[in-house]
């Protein structure tokens, strides 16, 4: 069995936190399966900004260590060099951009496995846009080239961002003579988190209104989230049905996009439906699993951009997994998969008619879209347990390699590579001329191209 450094995001779902973000799941799908397989692991996570997490509680877990650092000091790594002093892993595996790109940084002279939890290209547009300012484009593929470059083996979270990986990975030389049949880039799904059960008296008839059909929104309101959308349909419906309610359990995310959701407020309190919006804000993990159990369809609303079309939606498999029935803007893969399956009410992005006719479609007939979201539970929890989805990562860990490439073809990102390429490809060019032609043909050839550059020639 192996030593395992895993790099990702805290709080994990097995601690008591505050707030459970999806960079926080993705590094348990990671660590969770190796554990399972009797690697040792270690898991070494930055801590998000005010998501809270107590020590873990309930289960522990043989073989694995967990220290969480505050992000800043995570990111500038030579925290975590010191907290894993001492400890020689196998193979380092990184859950997310920003995790690899502190795997690389580190210096440790093992194979990496660095994922792509989303592409981060498509994210920094949807961020450059709520911001007005395209400066964290270039912010993020700062982060991004060093990962592409020294990788070892990579992971993304649908076919689609697979294809996009690998031309970005294109862009810096990766897709070379060594690796023509060597498999870059592996599909690593967005795995179900296991939850706690409900927790204290039952929601309707106390927080919510009995009898009432309840639409849930749950976790951030991201870059990517239209909650101009949103809104416009939940009016549209609430018009249309007395009985529709709109629930709410998160909110901003700070250091990321606090703008989004007071967006989203402002237009909730100039509704005229105002008293059916119960917004609660962010709640403490161990409570969700009780506003699933008391609402009637998770809804999610994606912007019409790339971040949703390679990207995916953890909340949408929390919802099929509860037993919740999903409806969404068909725009990431996984709800290309719902639809086609007919396991979820999907309907076009930035058409508020649309999404408001599906929930008064729901709301008539709640009996025959349980029975359809039950379906969608079997499914998912099928095809999307950790076990299922990390299969690639425990696969590689058999038998961790570097990437044939490694310390072959230059990364031709690198403007300096770029030249010091075409410099050497010259010089051969020059070597093989001499021998073939003589020196003098050699030497004339070379004082003929410098008197072309300096515009005598």
């Amino acid at each position: 069995m192996a030593r395992v450094l895993v790099l990702g995001s805290a709080p994990l779902p097995f601690t008591n936190a505050r707030r459970l973000y999806g960079p926080g799941i993705r590094t348990w799908q990671f660590g969770l399966p190796l554990l399972n397989q009797g690697h040792e692991v270690w898991i070494v996570a930055g801590q998000a900004p005010e998501a809270g997490m107590d020590e873990p509680q309930g289960q522990r877990y043989d073989g694995l260590r967990l220290t969480c650092l505050p992000q800043a000091e995570f990111e500038a790594a030579d925290s975590v060099r010191r907290a894993i002093r001492g400890f020689f892993p196998d193979a380092v595996v990184a859950a997310g951009y920003g995790a690899s790109n502190v795997a690389v940084r580190l210096g440790i002279d093992r194979p990496i496995w660095t994922d792509f939890f989303g592409d981060a290209m498509a994210e920094a547009q949807a961020l450059a846009r709520v911001a007005g300012d395209d400066e964290m484009v270039y912010r993020i593929w700062s982060y991004v080239a060093p990962v592409l470059d020294r990788g070892d083996i990579f992971s993304v979270v649908s076919e689609r961002q697979k294809c996009a990986l690998i031309g970005q990975l294109s862009t810096r030389g990766r897709l070379n003579r060594y690796t023509l049949e060597y498999d870059l880039v592996k599909t690593v799904p967005c795995g179900i988190a296991p939850l706690p059960g409900c927790q204290g008296e039952p929601m309707r008839g106390h927080l919510l209104p009995e009898g009432a059909f309840l639409a849930l929104w749950s976790g951030g309101y991201n870059t990517w989230a239209d909650v101009d959308t949103l809104f416009e349909a939940l009016v549209l419906a609430m018009d249309r049905r007395e009985d529709i309610h709109f629930v709410s359990t998160g909110g901003c995310i700070h250091g990321h996009d606090e703008s989004t959701y007071p967006r989203f407020l402002d237009r909730v309190s100039s509704s005229r439906h105002k008293d059916r919006f119960h917004l609660f804000g962010w709640v403490d993990t161990e409570q969700v699993p009780s506003f699933y159990e008391a609402c009637d369809v998770g809804i999610n609303v994606d912007r019409s951009c790339y971040e949703g079309f390679l990207g995916s939606r953890n909340r949408i498999l929390d919802w099929a997994n509860a037993g919740l029935a999903v409806l969404t803007t068909e725009s990431c893969e996984l709800s290309q998969i719902l639809k086609d399956r007919e396991l979820g009410f999907v309907v076009p992005p930035k058409d508020p008619e649309a999404m408001a006719r599906a929930m008064v479609l729901m709301a008539e007939d709640r009996m025959a879209w349980k029975a359809r979201a039950n379906q969608a539970r079997l499914f998912v929890r099928d095809s999307y347990s950790f076990e299922a989805t990390a299969r690639p990562l425990v696969e590689w860990m058999r038998d961790p390699q570097f990437a044939p490439d490694r310390g072959g073809s230059p990364r031709l990102g690198n403007p300096w590579n770029v030249y010091a390429w075409s410099l050497r490809r010259k010089w051969t060019g020059l070597k093989r001329m001499a021998q073939g032609d003589g020196l003098f043909a050699a030497a004339t050839a070379a004082v003929r191209g410098l008197a072309r550059r300096l515009g005598i020639g």
